[in-house]
C-alpha cells in the first residue's frame, strides 16, 4: 500500500476511498432528508394531514430530487402514490408539485379503491 501525499486524514489509498465515500453518502442522506422535509412542509401546510414524502431519487442530469407523494391512512399505512413533487438539488427549494385538487382527486380513488366505499371527500385534517 502507498502512503497517500497531502491527505492529513488517510494514511493509505484505501482509507481515502472510504473517507470520500463516507462523506459522499453523509451529503446525500442530508440532501436526502431535506428534500422530503421541504415537501412535507408544503403538504402539511396546503393539501393536508393524510400525505407524506417518500423516499426521494435524486436525478443527476437535472439536479433535481424527485419525491413521491403518498397518501396514508391511521393504522392502514400508505395507500399509495398520488404524485410527485421535484426538490431543487442545490438550493432545496420546492421546484414542482401537482395541483392540490389532483393530489386530493388521486387520494380519494385509492381510498375508494382500498375501502370499497363511494367516501365522497378524502378524511383529511385539512378539509
Amino acid at each position: 500500500m502507498s502512503l497517500m501525499a497531502g491527505y492529513g486524514c488517510c494514511l493509505f489509498v484505501a482509507d481515502c476511498a472510504t473517507v470520500q465515500m463516507s462523506m459522499e453518502n453523509v451529503v446525500q442522506l442530508i440532501s436526502t432528508r431535506q428534500a422530503a422535509a421541504t415537501v412535507n412542509k408544503w403538504l402539511v401546510s396546503y393539501v393536508g394531514d393524510r400525505f407524506l414524502a417518500g423516499a426521494p431519487t435524486l436525478d443527476p442530469k437535472a439536479d433535481l430530487w424527485r419525491v413521491p407523494i403518498l397518501y396514508i391512512y391511521p393504522q392502514e399505512g400508505p395507500f399509495g402514490t398520488v404524485g410527485e413533487a421535484t426538490v431543487d438539488a442545490l438550493t432545496g427549494e420546492l421546484r414542482a408539485h401537482p395541483a392540490v385538487e389532483e393530489i386530493k382527486r388521486q387520494a380519494l380513488s385509492l381510498y375508494q379503491a382500498k375501502s370499497g366505499t363511494d367516501a365522497p371527500t378524502i378524511p383529511s385534517a385539512r378539509d
